[in-house]
């Protein structure tokens, strides 16, 4: 159920662990106002995810910039706010030496931190232009296992969690962390002969409950697809990302009002492109994405990243 009340309830704004894309919301949202995405549609674009590295320290940072319009939560023509966001999310990874029956180890923790810039605040939400810069939560992903059922086939289960240690205040117009948990088991598979990258990566996060506000955000799907190349040094393609919120809202206080009332369900599909060099040490990844469609308060906007990979 949707409801308006007379509250002025804080942004949410999706962050970029790594890729681009954010949301944010006004006097009613889909998702929960103030609560960012715990893990940015499309973050691991580019990335053969159902293999692991070889094994060692490695360095991944992916940095960029995001400008969007968000839609309105009810699908009327009404636009929300304008967020532009500049990103930068290191990723620490240990691929494990070794293997046992053919299966791989990695874990690996990224840390994001972003500089947002919010206008067009729909009412009762004060005017102007609001700004901050701040860590989001952290990603941990302590079990990565890979495995290869065929020749150039690759597939990996994983598990990660995001705690609830970023910027966060339930009186902010603008927050970068979120006040609850969020449990994150994924898959990906990934062909990768004859110089192909095709790779198909799934998540699903299940979101624990805003203490500060009584209030428990939907879970979501998220769908991140690479069709990339090599020639010789050079690697081009596509991508591609979907993301949906796939279970209602709960509220059971009275934060957002006596009514109790719940956000909807966001929903985005972007594509783009992708060219990559390799420099011997240091892989250089460049892409773009542009929504194709986004509803109920999802983001509609454009992301241009940079992604470094390097051994530690």
């Amino acid at each position: 159920m949707h409801a308006n009340t007379t509250t002025s309830h804080p942004l949410r704004l999706g962050l970029l662990l790594g890729a681009a894309m954010l949301a944010a919301t006004g006097t009613a949202a889909a998702r929960e106002p103030g609560a960012p995405y715990a893990y940015a549609p499309g973050s691991s674009l580019g990335i053969p995810a159902g293999a692991n590295p070889p094994p060692g320290f490695w360095l991944e940072d992916t940095s960029g910039i995001t400008e969007v319009q968000l839609t309105d939560p009810f699908m009327s023509a009404i636009n929300g706010a304008k967020v532009t966001a500049v990103v930068t999310a290191p990723r620490f990874i240990w691929s494990l030496p070794g293997n046992f029956h053919g299966v791989t180890e990695m874990g690996f923790a990224v840390f994001p931190m972003v500089n947002t810039s919010v206008s067009d605040l729909p009412p009762p939400n004060p005017a102007g232009t609001f700004n901050k810069t701040a860590f989001a939560n952290p990603g941990i992903t302590p079990i990565n296992l890979s495995w290869s059922p065929a020749p150039n086939l690759f597939i990996t289960t994983a598990f990660g969690f995001f705690p609830p240690v970023g910027q966060y205040s339930k009186t902010s117009l603008v927050n970068i962390g979120n006040n609850f948990w969020t449990i994150q088991p994924e898959t990906s598979i990934s062909y990768l002969g004859n110089g192909y990258n095709l790779t198909a990566h799934a998540l699903y996060d299940f979101n624990t409950k805003n203490n500060a506000t009584d209030y428990t955000s939907g879970d979501q799907l998220f769908l991140d697809l690479t069709a990339a190349k090599h020639f010789g040094k050079w690697e081009a393609g596509a991508v591609g990302y979907y993301d949906t919120q796939f279970t209602a809202d709960s509220n059971s206080g009275n934060f957002y009002g006596p009514g109790h009332p719940t956000f909807g369900a966001p929903h985005e599909i972007a594509m783009g492109a992708l060219l990559a060099y390799d420099f011997g040490p240091l892989t250089a990844t460049g892409y773009f994405t542009r929504t194709l469609t986004a509803s109920d308060s999802g983001a509609d906007g454009t992301s241009v990243l940079l992604r470094l990979f390097f051994p530690l």
